[in-house]
């Protein structure tokens, strides 16, 4: 099986119905480099197993969890 990373730009999460629906300082946080590399693994790992699997086994915000929902969709 061969595991292709996907890497997220920041663009792509700004771009995001979630994120534009933010607070201004949510925004800020979220545009963060630790978030986007955050996001960015999720989606990898949603790749290769499945959103609900990562979903049940991540502590991630729910923030991070719809923007990672709305990218998948993508």
């Amino acid at each position: 099986m061969c595991m292709t990373n996907i890497r997220i730009l920041r663009s792509q999460v700004e771009a995001t119905n979630t994120f534009q629906e933010l607070s201004p300082v949510l925004k800020k946080i979220t545009s963060t480099r630790n978030q986007i590399a955050q996001i960015s693994h999720a989606v990898n790992v949603c790749k290769n197993t499945s959103y609900e699997k990562w979903e049940k086994q991540s502590n991630a915000q729910w923030r991070v969890k719809e923007i990672v929902k709305e990218l998948l969709k993508n």
